[in-house]
């Protein structure tokens, strides 16, 4: 009870003080007055639970949790922590509530997102040093932002892809492929964990994602021609790397093993650049030399103006049948369009050792190692 601004415990008269002890108190759960942590009706609260909460941990009910019992029936500690989560941290919660209704379910939605993505790019990353991806490869997955917010399907048992405004369909073509293969390898190594590994369906019918801020600083042909466009002048400048490319004109020709891996993955980046860059970097508007702001605007306006392009998600999908997914580590014709058909790989017999040199190491990674067990790799002894 409170006697003037003391508090006076009164012995419980059970051990199993619950929420319906606050009610035969007349108290109304989950009404607090937020903004007065010193009130009567406040105080009788936190008595109710502070009692209930130090009882059950005296029990041997919740002894699997290692309570120390000193310190939950010390109440200079107990009451302060009450007292930080009502009157300050729901507090806080209230006042978002009050701004705009769901913002803090909304908030607690992007931190799970942003974990499963950290996740998602931990997974690919580790996979692609593990088998010695081409650098450029490497550097595409290294950036949580170069993947997407996959949201679980409830009663489905995997998760649904959503597509990134910023992420090219070729891009896309080059994840859904990275996907095939660690599925496959997966299925080579007894002793993975298949069960821990989450299986991630593109829908048939593109849901986009909420998230908008793009990673910097990757080559050009990652971001798509149609969100590159509408980007401001320094926008276009800053976040790309305009003066590289990293995927094959067509990714689905990506990571084969070795003996059927594409000739050209294994160029240095210079030499891959220059091979491909009238193809991969026209509908950017920056195939020429020397290109003046008019000519460069002019052909971002040809490629805007391209009906093709985009993906219209009023319209029924081609593929619409009784399963709205495609099977794991498939789009259909989802990342198809006139974009992509137009990719023609250059015939030039140009050096692989052409360029800086600095990937020359990008030769030797070939099929998935399943059977490797990943060490910790310290920082300066990579192996490539």
């Amino acid at each position: 009870m409170r006697c003037n601004a003391s508090i006076i415990f009164k012995e419980a008269k059970s051990n199993t003080a619950t929420p319906s002890s606050i009610s035969e108190a007349g108290l109304l759960p989950m009404l607090k007055v937020l903004w007065d942590s010193s009130s009567l009706y406040n105080s009788a609260h936190w008595i109710a639970a502070l009692t209930t909460f130090t009882e059950l941990a005296s029990t041997t009910a919740y002894a699997y949790l290692k309570i120390d019992r000193e310190m939950a029936q010390d109440m200079t500690l107990l009451i302060p922590a009450y007292n930080h989560f009502v009157h300050y941290l729901q507090v806080d919660k209230y006042k978002k509530e009050l701004k705009e209704k769901g913002k803090v379910a909304q908030e607690a939605n992007n931190k799970k997102f942003n974990k499963n993505r950290e996740r998602l790019r931990d997974e690919r990353r580790d996979f692609a040093i593990l088998n010695k991806f081409p650098k450029r490869y490497r550097d595409i997955l290294e950036p949580i932002t170069a993947h997407s917010d996959d949201e679980q399907v409830e009663g489905k048992g995997f998760y649904k892809i959503k597509t990134l405004p910023y992420r090219s369909k070729n891009a896309n073509r080059f994840f859904r492929r990275l996907d095939l293969v660690m599925k496959n390898a997966a299925k080579q190594d007894p002793l993975a964990k298949t069960s821990r590994r989450r299986v991630r369906r593109c829908p048939k019918k593109p849901e986009m994602s909420t998230y908008k801020v793009p990673p910097k600083g990757l080559p050009i042909d990652f971001y798509h021609p149609r969100w590159y466009c509408g980007l401001l002048p320094a926008q276009q400048q800053s976040i790309p790397n305009r003066k590289a490319l990293a995927l094959l004109p067509n990714a689905n020709e990506s990571l084969y093993p070795k003996g059927e891996k594409h000739p050209d993955e294994k160029l240095a980046n210079s030499t891959f650049t220059k091979k491909y860059w009238e193809v991969l970097a026209e509908p950017y508007g920056l195939v020429g030399p020397g290109l003046s702001a008019d000519e460069e605007s002019a052909g971002k306006d040809r490629y805007l103006d391209e009906e093709s392009e985009g993906i219209d998600l009023t319209q029924p999908s081609p593929d619409a049948s009784e399963d709205e997914y495609f099977k794991e580590g498939e789009a259909g014709e989802l990342y198809d369009d006139n974009e992509d058909n137009n990719f023609i790989a250059s015939d030039d017999d140009e050096g692989e050792s052409e360029g800086d040199g600095s990937n020359s190491e990008d030769d030797s990674y070939g099929e998935a190692q399943d059977d490797v067990v990943m060490n910790t790799i310290p920082e300066g002894e990579e192996d490539w």
